[in-house]
């Protein structure tokens, strides 16, 4: 670990922060990288951010009582390139933290994706294929919330920044060579674009991958179970596994388990309290009173089945054929959740952009006629 050896450090007071913003406010880019704990709370920890420039790089130390508005000043210039690897997650803690997501960001992971690798190449692999530098990743489990941080845990967390720039040049020389550029910053810019849909309870149903499989009566108690466990998860900040496992939430919208009967159907295969499987209850009991009187709040719709599986199958070819001609994964050209969203008219990656025109509307005039 040669480059930028002496500039390696972590800061932990507010004077020793602010001094390293001073130090690399010229900087017209900036490699950025977090790490933060989630395993016992609902809400991530931000534990540390690590910032490199040319100007200097070191790990911040965000479990301080350290004043960061100079930090976030820095990381919101829209003037200021943000280069990050696989940001989504770094993105929405900013935006929980701030309540906006930074703008002029720059994902390399996003990018490499558009020069040939796979959709989600890690950044070990880019820096040893693109750079031929070695980077330790044993810390990647390691705990973020202890303190004092030991010295492999600081240089783990910093060689994940410590070669971004050059990282960014090297692939960003490859997508104007292949006239793809523009197409790595369209997708950097829509990494995070649905805010509201962040930490939104109504929105938690749409983690649960088999929800889908499920007929209306069962989604409708589906979506309200998981709404009631996302709003006590926020609010007690724990896991939503915690109360209510997946597999047990579908279980329980599946069975006609009446709402007497709820207790003893779940005793022993959740932590819930008696009050929160009596809260249970009275979703179940809520649900079922708004199906009979048909005012359910919210049905998911069968989006496949706006075409024929024949015609599904013959576009997901098409765009599989047009990847392979481009030499792109097809995943990163248009996945089948893609295709559903555009035969479904709800937007999406393939209606607009650069999909849209390489291959977007070519599917749509098949689907239209």
């Amino acid at each position: 670990m040669d480059k930028n050896q002496t500039s390696l450090s972590l800061l932990d007071s507010e004077d020793s922060i602010n001094q390293f913003i001073n130090q690399i406010s010229q900087s017209k880019r900036i490699g950025i990288d977090t790490e933060f704990m989630r395993i016992r709370t609902y809400y991530p920890i931000l534990c540390l951010i690590q910032i490199s420039s040319d100007y200097g790089t070191a790990c911040i130390d965000c479990l301080t009582d350290s004043d960061l508005s100079q930090l976030w000043k820095l990381i919101y210039d829209p003037g200021i390139k943000k280069i990050l690897h696989s940001g989504r997650q770094d993105l929405e803690i900013f935006y929980l933290l701030n309540k906006q997501i930074p703008k002029n960001v720059f994902d390399t992971q996003v990018a490499a994706s558009l020069i040939g690798y796979p959709s989600q190449v890690g950044i070990k692999t880019l820096l040893k294929n693109e750079l031929d530098v070695d980077i330790d990743k044993t810390e990647t489990r390691s705990d973020w919330t202890r303190r004092p941080l030991n010295q492999k845990q600081i240089n783990y967390g910093l060689e994940d920044v410590l070669y971004l720039n050059q990282l960014y040049d090297q692939i960003e020389n490859k997508l104007t060579n292949n006239n793809r550029l523009d197409w790595a910053l369209e997708d950097s810019k829509n990494i995070l674009t649905d805010e509201d849909s962040i930490f939104n309870p109504k929105d938690a149903w749409k983690r649960i991958k088999s929800i889908k499989r499920l007929n209306q009566k069962h989604q409708s108690l589906a979506i309200d179970l998981s709404t009631w466990r996302e709003e006590r998860s926020i609010e007690k900040n724990i896991p939503r596994q915690w109360l209510l496992k997946d597999k047990l939430l579908l279980e329980v919208a599946k069975k006609k388990i009446k709402p007497e009967d709820i207790f003893n159907h779940i005793q022993g295969r959740t932590n819930l309290s008696k009050s929160g499987v009596h809260e249970i209850s009275e979703v179940i009991k809520k649900n079922k009173q708004e199906s009979n009187l048909g005012t359910e709040s919210f049905k998911i719709q069968k989006d496949k089945n706006y075409v024929r599986p024949d015609v599904f199958e013959t576009l997901i070819n098409m765009i599989l054929k047009k990847a392979e001609i481009l030499e792109l994964p097809q995943e990163t050209l248009g996945s089948k959740k893609d295709l559903i969203d555009l035969i479904s008219k709800n937007g999406g990656r393939l209606s607009s952009g650069w999909r849209n025109n390489i291959i977007g509307k070519e599917l749509t005039k098949i689907i239209q006629s």
